[in-house]
């Protein structure tokens, strides 16, 4: 017994929890926004829907009296393709009442809305309105409104706004407020429109250069005093733009120069900018930059990003005194060379010619060259043979024959001859033979020598190179 107690005691408790749930069902709330309207105006109610069940419902609204009334909601598909109401929650819709005929008489009417779910609940409500009657020739402040406008803009100028005004009552409007407003721009403007007057209103509108490109929306606002009587929105896009400036200057000094290029993003979106500047290869070595150039088909070529209304500054700096100083260097150096130079040059040259046993027989060649524009005289040329080497007393036809021959206990047998004058550019050979004492294998090297010559009341030595002989058998 005391188990089948408890068991009637749980159904009854699980019963008393259910029966909420059970009872409850879908409620609703209407509450009138603009319920008092003449005839050509619109009436809306605000209908709050509540589904307290745990099931998503889904509810249909059904209008009475739409033969007189014409229904509207917003959103739209609320009145097309119904109302969803998810689990433990409200939604809220705007019904929109205005009159089809126009000869319902003015007083107060009570149209019936009814909300059917398909859970299979119904909720009837009533809307309540009143349609005023037109007395003592006094019209309510209707107009239509119409605008045209592009749908893209260029923000640097102006764009025209053509607001179409249709006065829809016979009610004289003195004083019309048009408010336009935007994300980039806004006016505001007064004017009249008479009774059942139209009128185009065309205005200028300015905007702000420097924001980015986006999409807006233009809301252009009828008012009379506080009362909103019209209104029209359309949408359009600002256009993007980039316009860059170039200002260049140049500072110029002494074999240098400054060359400054200022930049200036007039648009509303960021740029990638080249820059160029024509040069030549042998102006690179004498140029630098800041920021650092590169070199493109013969131009310094520099890309800049730039933001928008953003700026930047090249500045290149020619320098052409370290090549200037270089060259100058070179030419002073080159005229002090030719200044200074040995008028006289020498070289010496010699050759195995033949053998006598095991000793060789070797010609010596020397030349002498009067580079200079001008007479030398008096040059004496003097050269020195080791004492291993013997001088011969042969002298070809058509050579110098030495002045004098001495011995010398150091330097050997010394050579000399004299030449009384060399003329300008004149060249001289003097050659001899020599024969080793002994029989010599291997390098011998035959001593420089040395010419003597008087210019400018001084005398001049001039040496010549050494030469090496490789002697064998």
């Amino acid at each position: 017994m005391g188990s089948v107690a408890k068991r009637v005691a749980l159904c009854m408790l699980v019963l008393a929890l259910l029966m909420p749930l059970v009872s409850a069902q879908l409620t609703s709330t209407v509450l009138p926004v603009k319920d008092r309207i003449f005839k050509d105006e619109v009436a809306e109610f605000r209908l709050t829907l509540t589904n307290p069940t745990p099931a998503t419902q889904e509810v249909r609204l059904r209008f009475e009296g739409d033969i007189e009334w014409r229904y509207q909601t917003s959103p739209l598909h609320h009145g097309l393709t119904g109302i969803r109401v998810p689990a433990f929650s409200s939604v809220q819709t705007t019904i929109q009442v205005s009159l089809r005929q126009q000869e319902l008489p003015p007083r107060q009417y009570r149209l019936g809305v009814t909300a059917v779910s398909d859970k299979g609940f119904t909720i009837q409500d009533e809307l309540v309105l009143y349609l005023k009657s037109i007395g003592s020739g006094q019209y309510a402040p209707a107009v239509s409104v119409g605008v045209d406008f592009p749908p893209q803009v260029d923000t640097r100028k102006p764009a025209q706004l053509r607001i179409f005004l249709r006065n829809r009552n016979p009610l004289d409007i003195t004083d019309l407020t048009i408010s336009t407003l935007s994300s980039l721009t806004s006016k505001q403007v007064t004017t009249s429109l008479g009774p059942m007057e139209e009128k185009v209103v065309v205005q200028d509108l300015d905007f702000n250069p420097v924001l980015p490109p986006q999409d807006d929306l233009l809301i252009v606002r009828l008012l009379v005093g506080e009362e909103q009587v019209g209104k029209a929105e359309v949408s359009y896009a600002s256009l993007p733009y980039s316009e860059v400036q170039e200002t260049v200057s140049v500072a110029q000094r002494f074999l240098r120069s400054t060359i400054t290029v200022q930049l200036f993003n007039d648009g509303n979106i960021p740029t990638l900018h080249v820059v160029q500047r024509p040069t030549s290869l042998w102006k690179v070595p004498f140029t630098a930059s800041i920021p650092d150039a590169t070199l493109a088909d013969g131009n310094l070529q520099w890309e800049l990003a730039l933001a928008p209304q953003g700026r930047a500054v090249i500045e290149t700096h020619e320098d052409f005194r370290p090549g200037f100083y270089s060259l100058l260097i070179l030419i002073v150096a080159a005229a002090l060379y030719f200044t200074f130079r040995a008028p006289l040059v020498l070289r010496k040259e010699a050759s195995v010619v033949g053998s006598e046993g095991a000793m060789s027989e070797v010609k010596v060649v020397l030349h002498l060259q009067n580079r200079s524009g001008k007479q030398l005289s008096d040059v004496t040329v003097s050269d020195s043979v080791p004492d291993i080497i013997e001088v011969s007393n042969e002298f070809g036809l058509g050579t110098l024959k030495p002045e004098r021959m001495t011995k010398h206990d150091k330097r050997g047998t010394i050579i000399r001859w004299k030449i009384e004058h060399l003329e300008p550019l004149e060249e001289r050979i003097i050659t001899y033979r020599v024969k080793a004492k002994l029989s010599i294998i291997g390098q011998v090297t035959l001593p420089a020598y040395v010419a003597k010559y008087h210019a400018k009341s001084r005398e001049r030595v001039v040496v010549s190179n050494k030469v090496g002989l490789t002697l064998s058998r």
